[in-house]
């Protein structure tokens, strides 16, 4: 992969100065407001646990596990002032500017809200903040102009007005900038700390078709005995592969593929798309939105994910952990078509004929099965009704 070395007093130096000037305040912050009391015990980890716990905890729980983290967080005020629990290994994917009037502020998006004004430090949820709407809205060098939601739910109580001055996606991994992706192009750093601007055309993304967005790897073969190994990711010597620290998908996702993660009267919705549109992104950002704003109704036990093969099980399996959703389970067609029958029918067997006779293809794709499904669902919601 083409690269060359970033040079001092240049555009992209400016651009990594200012991103490592950021995130030294939010790790100053971080460590300062470590919320360990006067004894010596670790209130964050506490407040922690019981942050997991809620998120999956039932309607009835909520209310006790809620008094038992504002009574934590009594306790640990009493000696240092008590933050929010941000991984500071990886507190935020993406950083904005923004230019309202004459003022201009840094807003950081992460999976984890943290805000103090006088450090200089806001770290907004993807999720939830309506300012974090305008980085997946519009582009660096865009006038916006969006109607917002106040407190109480209101749409359009509030307006955001301004212009983007900066709009880049950054990957922090053990507390340590490695990756930049900006309009000036894809800016990486090595493990001795050298910085590199890659070639362009090199930027991940997850728009535009075919083959552009994150898919589960495929299986390589493994090499030979005694064969060299290659060496993964960006190191101090040649060459360096920008794949090593990818961005995370919450920062590549499009205006469109927001707006469907993001919509709250959506309803049922279908996405169609070639293989690498995104179609995976889309649906599983929307199962971690839907469960982040309405837990009670999506709580992870409640939801399903659906998938086509193991590979992309295992896949699914380990990011939507990521995305801060534990407990939904995750299952093959094939897997859940034999749970289904198995609770329908008599049917303890699971061999499958994977050459039926002919007869039996024609009649599964002859066009009057459509109507009989039709007619079946009809049927079953009739009776529904009646219950």
């Amino acid at each position: 992969m083409a690269r060359r070395p970033v040079e001092e007093g240049s555009p992209a130096a400016a651009i990594i100065a200012e991103e490592r000037a950021i995130l030294e305040r939010v790790r100053a912050l971080g460590t300062r407001g470590r919320g360990t009391g006067d004894d010596g015990h670790d209130y964050d980890a506490d407040l922690v646990a019981l942050r997991d716990e809620a998120a999956e905890a039932k309607p009835e729980d909520l209310a006790p596990l809620v008094e038992q983290m504002t009574r934590i967080a009594s306790l640990a005020g009493r000696g240092q002032r008590v933050r929010a629990p941000v991984d500071l290994g990886s507190p935020y994917f993406a950083h904005l500017r923004l230019r309202e009037g004459d003022r201009a502020r840094d807003v950081l998006i992460g999976r984890v809200g943290l805000i103090d004004r006088a450090a200089g430090v806001q770290i907004v949820d993807w999720r939830d903040a309506p300012v974090s709407q305008l980085y997946y809205r519009y582009d660096e060098g865009d006038d916006y102009d969006e109607a917002v939601s106040d407190a109480d739910g209101r749409r359009g109580a509030h307006r955001l007005v301004g212009v983007i001055e900066a709009r880049r996606n950054v990957s922090i991994h053990g507390g340590a900038l490695r990756r930049i992706g900006c309009p000036l192009g894809t800016l990486v750093s090595d493990l001795g700390g050298r910085w590199y601007e890659l070639s362009a055309g090199e930027t991940p993304t997850l728009q535009g078709g075919q083959g552009k967005a994150a898919r589960p790897p495929a299986a390589r073969p493994q090499p030979k005995r005694g064969a060299a190994r290659p060496r993964l990711g960006v190191h101090d010597g040649e060459p360096v592969r920008q794949d090593k620290h990818l961005p995370e998908i919450a920062a590549l996702i499009d205006r469109h593929q927001f707006d469907l993660i993001a919509d709250p009267s959506s309803g049922l919705v279908v996405i169609q798309g070639g293989a690498g549109s995104g179609k995976t992104t889309v649906a599983l950002h929307r199962v971690a939105w839907l469960v982040f704003h309405d837990p009670q109704r999506f709580s992870p036990s409640r939801c399903l994910v659906v998938v086509p093969s193991a590979a992309l099980e295992r896949y699914v399996a380990g990011v939507l952990p990521a995305l801060g959703v534990r407990g939904v389970p995750v299952m093959t067609v094939r897997g859940w078509m034999r749970s289904v029958r198995k609770r329908v029918l008599a049917m303890p067997t699971d061999r499958y004929n994977d050459e039926p006779p002919p007869s039996v293809q024609r009649v599964k794709k002859h066009p009057a099965m459509l109507a009989e499904m039709e007619r079946m669902v009809a049927d079953l919601c009739a009776r529904a009704g009646r219950e």
